[in-house]
C-alpha cells in the first residue's frame, strides 16, 4: 500500500505544483480520521477547509517578491540592452542579474516552504488524515485574460 509521507507547494518556473513523497511498504495504522479540502490560488497560496474550520494562508508577500522579480529582471534586461554583446559589461550585468534573481527564487522557495510547513502541522494537530486538492490540469491552456492576467495565473 502506498501512503503519503511528505507534501510540498513548490514553486517553480512561474507555476506551482504540489509534490507527494509516498512510503511503500507495511501499512501504518493510523489514528487520524479527518479530511481536508484544499484549493490552491494565486492571491491566497493555500485555502482549506476541515468540515468545521477553514484556514487562509496569505500569500500577500509571495506576491510581492513575484513583483520584485519581475521589476528586477525589467530594470537588468534595460541595462543589458545597452551593452554590446558579450562585452565585459555585459558578462557582468547577466551575472549579477542571475545572482539576484537565485536570490529571490530561494526568497520565494522559503516562503512557499514556510506556508506548507504551518498547513501540514495544522493537519497533524487536527488529526487530518487525508488531503483533498482540486485538479489544475489543463488551467494555462484553457484562459486567456490578456497580459497581465495571464501573468499572474500562469
Amino acid at each position: 500500500m502506498l501512503y503519503i509521507a511528505i507534501v510540498e507547494l513548490v514553486y517553480n518556473n512561474g507555476q506551482y505544483s504540489l509534490h507527494f513523497v509516498y512510503n511503500v511498504g507495511k501499512s501504518v495504522k493510523s489514528k487520524a480520521k479527518g479530511m481536508v479540502g484544499v484549493d490552491i490560488g494565486e492571491i491566497h497560496p493555500i485555502v482549506s477547509h476541515d468540515g468545521v474550520d477553514t484556514r487562509i494562508f496569505n500569500g500577500r508577500y509571495i506576491r510581492s517578491l513575484y513583483r520584485l522579480r519581475n521589476k528586477v529582471i525589467a530594470s537588468f534586461n534595460k541595462k543589458i540592452d545597452r551593452c554590446k554583446r558579450h562585452s565585459k559589461r555585459w558578462w557582468y550585468l547577466v551575472r549579477h542579474k542571475w545572482k539576484r534573481i537565485r536570490q529571490i527564487d530561494n526568497q520565494i522557495r522559503d516562503g512557499l516552504h514556510k506556508h506548507t510547513t504551518k498547513f501540514l502541522q495544522m493537519c497533524k494537530d487536527r488529526d487530518i488524515a487525508t488531503i483533498v486538492i482540486g485538479d489544475l490540469t489543463g488551467i494555462r491552456e484553457n484562459i486567456d485574460y490578456g497580459k497581465k492576467s495571464n501573468q499572474k495565473l500562469h
